[in-house]
């Protein structure tokens, strides 16, 4: 006879894919007594997960660790059931090594009764987890013992090193004490090794595809050359060689200086800021800070974060399984749009990233308040998603200029940990004054036209980690709506204005009037201490260069010493303009936008810079 009151009193949380459906596995719970909750709450006596999500300490089992709820195998269900009594919970607990390793079941939880969904994130990843360390190996003080370590792992990667900071505390405390030289050192070298593991000369094209997204960059070839052809084209465009990589590297003078330059920067935005805390800057001014950044923004733009898609999915017939994962633009889940949210909710810690597809037919005069709505609603279960792509609305679809986006700011509020923003289209967006966010990385505005509003609320915004700002300005024609003074005031100022001060990458894109700036650009004081200046996809012209390719050509080991690539990809130079440029010592992308572009200065041009000619942005639609 069943036993009704079985797991009276006890209750479940459920995480991972188990061997039933979620509601099968609920409805036995509650038949014989139990109750079950979504989230590791107060309540909670049991999680129930799987040995992979175990190992990976998601949300839930990091949670239940945490509030030293018992985790266990959902066996102890089945088993309990089946013998009629509660079995002890040590028999199926993930420590127990007499336990015999239980297979995964790669079949997805069913939905409302349906068959199990047949899913897969775009890609995968480990997470690792670098809020905690846990002291897994352990090592007897000794003199010597750092110089030791750090000649032992004198090779590590970066995934690697990150791992090794996660299970050895006296390691973490090693490489975070960056007031040692050998620290410094050590991180220098980590960080020289993967620069020359990831960008290689033989790959002068793919280097640029891990600066920015490069849907945009549609002259660069896509097929790579054979190495005569590669080397040939090289040298037209882009002057990547072994000592301009040498460049790319880092030295412990170039760190002790970016350090400086950034210091000042950071004390500005403390009287800037009446609420800022210098704690907040910590990353601006740490090596290893910059590195994890670095190695995190490779690996977004390189798709290896768990990726779910959410589209209006009626062109597709299918949805992503294991094999076609990541080759075509169809939703994660089947279903319309409620459902996909739906679905997407359920198994909101398989993903690491969300790309909001398109939403309506007439992505022009509807704002995507499906989306905002299921964000916000649903921000206290969206922790563990560090990248978001808003609107990644194809252009057969609608045209970037057609996009309607609205206010971002509920949406960015609701996410807190965010780290990586990209969005697409500029009607109705907006960014509320005095605007914050402490975990943002990197954002992207992918636009036909950013409006003034919009633009001056963003350069006031408190972003102490902002180190990637991808702005495509755009066009008059379509809310750019600014002046370029206004660069120069908020952004580009000249004195040290505290604006930004992790800034590493400083992305003026898809601009009609990026001539009339370029003097500005150089001129400030953000570009002394970034290391990217792109000034891709616009209509520069030779008469924009003029303005600071001298301060360039006689600076590079002074003013900017810091900088290491000069992206100018989809330019209006002259073949002598861009063979200068590509003599400077630093990484330079002179692309042209018509490979059969050949212009002479004309003097007769006006002044300003006004008559474009036959020039024009990448987006103007």
């Amino acid at each position: 006879m069943s036993n009704k009151k079985l797991f009276n009193s006890l209750v479940f949380c459920i995480s991972g894919t188990l061997s039933k459906g979620r509601k099968e596995v609920e409805n036995e719970i509650k038949k014989y007594g139990g109750k079950t909750a979504a989230s590791i709450t107060k309540a909670v006596t049991h999680l129930i997960t799987t040995e992979k999500e175990f190992e990976e300490e998601t949300t839930k089992v990091s949670a239940a660790k945490e509030k030293e709820k018992i985790i266990v195998k959902e066996d102890f269900i089945w088993d309990s059931v089946k013998l009629g009594e509660l079995q002890p919970a040590t028999k199926y607990s993930f420590d127990n090594e007499d336990e015999e390793e239980e297979e995964e079941d790669d079949d997805d939880e069913a939905d409302d009764g349906q068959d199990d969904l047949d899913f897969q994130p775009l890609a995968k990843k480990r997470k690792i987890d670098e809020s905690e360390v846990v002291n897994i190996v352990k090592f007897t003080n000794f003199p010597l013992l750092d110089d030791l370590l750090f000649s032992i792992f004198k090779y590590v990667t970066i995934d690697e090193l990150l791992l090794l900071s996660r299970v050895c505390k006296r390691f973490n405390d090693m490489i975070t004490n960056e007031n040692n030289e050998s620290t410094i050192t050590f991180l220098i070298q980590t960080m020289n090794n993967y620069i020359r593991s990831t960008r290689k000369v033989s790959e002068p094209y793919k280097f640029f595809s891990l600066l920015h997204d490069e849907q945009y960059s549609d002259n660069r070839p896509v097929d790579v050359p054979t190495e005569g052809e590669q080397q040939q084209e090289a040298n037209v465009a882009v002057n990547i060689s072994e000592d301009k990589l040498q460049r790319y590297s880092l030295n412990f003078e170039k760190f002790k200086e970016m350090v400086n330059r950034k210091s000042i920067s950071v004390e500005k935005a403390l009287q800037f800021y009446p609420n800022a805390k210098k704690e907040e800057f910590t990353s601006t001014l740490s090596l290893l800070e910059s590195i994890k950044f670095r190695y995190a923004y490779d690996q977004n733009l390189l798709s290896s974060l768990r990726t779910a898609k959410i589209t209006n999915g009626e062109n597709f017939s299918h949805s992503f399984d294991e094999d076609n994962a990541g080759e075509n633009n169809g939703p994660t889940f089947k279903g319309g749009l409620k459902k996909q949210l739906r679905l997407l909710k359920q198994h909101i810690e398989s993903f690491d990233e969300i790309n909001f597809g398109r939403y309506t037919e007439d992505s022009m005069d509807t704002p995507p308040k499906t989306y905002s709505n299921w964000i916000v609603k649903n921000s206290e279960i969206l922790n563990n998603i560090k990248s978001i792509y808003y609107l990644d609305i194809d252009q057969s679809d609608a045209e970037v200029s057609w996009i309607c986006i609205d206010d971002i700011t509920p949406v960015l509020n609701a996410m807190p940990k965010l780290n990586f923003w990209m969005s697409k289209g500029s009607i109705q967006l907006a960014l509320s004054a005095n605007f914050s966010h402490h975990n943002l990385r990197s954002i992207t505005f992918i636009s036909a036209g950013l409006s003034e509003v919009f633009l001056r609320n963003l350069f006031t915004a408190y972003l102490p980690k902002l180190a990637h700002l991808e702005l495509f300005l755009g066009t008059s024609n379509q809310g750019a709506d600014f002046q370029p003074e206004l660069l120069k005031e908020k952004l580009l100022s000249p004195k040290e204005n505290g604006i930004f001060p992790s800034l590493e990458y400083l992305g003026l894109r898809n601009y009609e009037s990026i001539d009339k700036i370029c003097g500005d650009i150089f001129d400030s004081s953000i570009s002394k201490r970034v290391k990217i200046i792109d000034i891709s996809l616009g209509t520069l012209s030779d008469k924009g260069v003029s303005k600071f390719i001298d301060k360039l050509e006689g600076g590079l080991t002074t003013d900017f010493m810091g900088l290491e690539v000069l992206d100018m990809n989809r330019c209006y130079l002259s073949k002598s303009m861009r063979n200068r440029l590509l003599e400077l010592p630093i990484i330079v992308d002179t692309q042209p936008a018509d490979n059969e572009w050949d212009v002479q200065v004309n003097d007769e041009d006006d002044e300003d810079g006004d008559d474009m000619g036959d020039r024009y942005i990448a987006i103007s639609e």
